[in-house]
């Protein structure tokens, strides 16, 4: 993160150790929810697919990290040996 602060493809107000803490967690709770789709969609009255929730969750937290006044120029393109989602 603070690689990406610096190059400016990361958002500057963002608390490194504080959002790499949420990131970390948010994607084991996707992960377990996953892991355990059969007995989650038993408690969820609608058709979901499950693989669906990963994507949009990486999704969601690249949106979050980008700085804003440069995202449109960052998606879909290579910047500094990552490509963006």
């Amino acid at each position: 993160m603070e690689r990406g602060k610096q190059d400016g493809s990361i958002r500057q107000d963002l608390r490194t150790t504080t959002y790499s803490m949420y990131a970390m967690s948010s994607t084991m709770g996707i992960m377990v929810t996953i892991t355990n789709a059969e007995s989650v969609s038993r408690r969820i009255t609608l058709p979901f697919e499950f693989r669906s929730l990963q994507r949009e969750h990486l999704e969601s937290l690249a949106r979050s990290l980008r700085d804003g006044a440069n995202a449109e120029q960052r998606d879909g393109q290579e910047t500094a040996g990552r490509q963006w989602l």
